[in-house]
């Protein structure tokens, strides 16, 4: 999603300046930087590029940019540059229909990668699920696009209010940011299987809506004290977050942490109550310093004890160092991405009637229903427990030390000793 993120907004931006310059050369680069945005992720690429430019065409009535042959050109380089992957695609699963891969019996690498992946989780094509709701893409905005959150729903408002003007002619301000954001989050919040990370490629278009709207409240707009107030005590909330943190949540692992809140609380005072505007306007500043402490201590001092509780990065990190070094480890009911990660390798699977093929010193590392199986069988003993918590869905009652055991469960490392 990162690189779907970084190709996609170049995309734009490069037709941008094919459409301010007419040079081929941008219109080049924006077909090969969303040639690169496909095979990054799929047609939620094509999705984010279309209901950018588009929305902008429609809104503006510049009904000739629909017609107009350099989309020709345009899609010729795109589908050029995407036939090595699609070939690719094809030699791999469609030419070996007996293949299974994620349940799916003989599938098509080419409607999976185009259609099912995307649109299949739409229409039903494809069985993942995971029982979220409508909202949770608003849930993981708020959270994930702090300390701009708040602000920001202001300036998708106050785009709206500009609809009207562009409409009419009265404005030219640009609206693919608009359609880059609204249209993919609708399609996305539809989908029956949605992780947060889903939603971080729509986050530069909304942020260069907000960029607009701050730009506007400054210079024309009467309300910009009250929101420089709002946003003033808003921020409140994320150093007393990390107040709280500190001595409820994970104790406090280096000074410096402290140190850096401290330090910027009070800049952040300053900043604010001072009278000429330092490096731009003080709603930048509060924010930016508030952002930057409350990161640093996301860093150093939240995520690293966090992470404790993911057993299968503890488990990486340990045979990184080399401990297990001359074992095989293999994994049984359950996944190992992170594991994977911090090994700098990728575990095999193994299945319950395979057991018996694993020579003596061999690893298994598994739930609770697989160290059962496994202990019962009287040829394997635990080497090491796992805290183990998904450090994704975080819950009060788990980053309360005083009832995280509760909410733990645990991972287990065993040794074939017969």
């Amino acid at each position: 999603d990162g690189i779907l993120l970084g190709f996609s907004v170049l995309a734009i931006w490069q037709y941008v300046e094919y459409e301010k310059k007419n040079k081929r050369i941008n219109l080049t680069f924006s077909a090969i930087f969303l040639a690169m945005a496909l095979m990054a992720k799929g047609p939620i690429a094509l999705i984010i590029f279309l209901s950018g430019i588009g929305t902008n065409i429609l809104i503006h009535k510049k009904w000739k940019e629909l017609f107009s042959i350099r989309w020709i050109l345009f899609f010729v380089i795109v589908i050029i540059l995407l036939i090595p992957m699609s070939y690719g695609l094809y030699q791999q699963f469609d030419l070996h229909p007996e293949k299974t891969v994620y349940g799916l019996s003989g599938p098509s690498g080419l409607r999976f990668f185009y259609w099912t992946q995307s649109f299949g989780r739409i229409t039903g094509d494809i069985y993942w699920e995971n029982n979220t709701s409508y909202f949770t893409f608003l849930h993981t905005f708020l959270w994930d696009f702090q300390p701009w959150a708040l602000v920001a729903i202001f300036a998708f408002v106050f785009k709206i209010t500009r609809i009207k003007a562009a409409y009419l002619g009265q404005s030219n301000e640009e609206f693919i940011s608009f359609g880059a954001f609204v249209f993919p989050f609708i399609a996305l919040s539809l989908s029956k299987f949605k992780l947060p990370h889903y939603i971080f490629p729509l986050f530069p278009f909304m942020s260069i809506m907000l960029g607009h709207f701050l730009v506007e409240i400054f210079e024309k707009l009467k309300f910009k004290k009250a929101l420089l107030i709002f946003q003033f005590i808003l921020m409140h909330v994320f150093y007393l977050a990390l107040v709280v943190s500190y001595f409820y949540f994970f104790p406090v692992n280096y000074y410096i942490v402290v140190a850096i809140l401290i330090l910027g609380f009070l800049l952040f005072y300053y900043s604010f109550f001072q009278k000429a505007e330092l490096f731009g306007s003080k709603i930048l500043l509060i924010s930016i310093i508030t952002s930057i402490v409350f990161s640093f201590n996301l860093s150093i001092y939240f995520y690293p004890q966090l992470l404790e509780y993911q057993s299968e990065s503890v488990l990486g990190k340990e045979i990184k160092a080399g401990k297990y070094s001359n074992q095989k480890l293999f994994l049984l009911n359950t996944t190992g991405h992170s594991l994977d990660f911090y090994a700098g390798k990728i575990f095999e699977n193994i299945k319950v009637e395979n057991l018996n093929n694993l020579t003596t010193n061999s690893l298994i590392f598994t739930d609770e229903i697989g160290k059962k199986q496994l202990i019962s069988s009287n040829k394997f003993k635990i080497v090491k427990t796992y805290q183990d918590y998904p450090v994704t869905q975080l819950n009060i009652n788990f980053l309360k030390r005083s009832t995280r055991k509760d909410k733990l469960k645990y991972q287990y490392l065993l040794e074939k000793v017969k």
